[in-house]
C-alpha cells in the first residue's frame, strides 16, 4: 500500500484550481512517495472532472515520482492515484 506524500489523501483528492495573473490555465505537479517517503515510479495520476468524474488529463509519474499536468482550465477537479501492483 502506498501513500501519496502530497496534499492529497489516499487515492482522491478535491483539488481547486485558481487563475493567477489573469492567465487561463494553471500548471498541477507534485511528487508522490510511499510511507517510507520513496518515491513512486510509473504511479497514475488522473485528472477527474468534480462533477461528474469525466476523464480531463492524466500522467504517470517518471523518476523521482515527479508529474505534471500542464494547459488545465481553471476548475474543480478531483484527483486520482493508483498504483500499479
Amino acid at each position: 500500500m502506498f501513500k501519496p506524500s502530497i496534499f492529497l489523501p489516499p487515492f482522491f483528492a478535491l483539488f481547486f484550481l485558481a487563475s493567477a495573473n489573469g492567465q487561463q490555465t494553471s500548471l498541477l505537479r507534485g511528487r508522490i512517495t510511499d510511507e517510507a517517503g520513496a518515491p513512486l515510479t510509473g504511479t497514475n495520476i488522473f485528472l477527474l472532472d468534480a462533477q461528474d468524474s469525466a476523464f480531463i488529463k492524466g500522467a504517470a509519474t517518471g523518476t523521482g515520482g515527479m508529474y505534471e499536468l500542464p494547459g488545465i482550465a481553471v476548475g474543480q477537479y478531483v484527483i486520482r492515484v493508483s498504483e500499479w501492483l
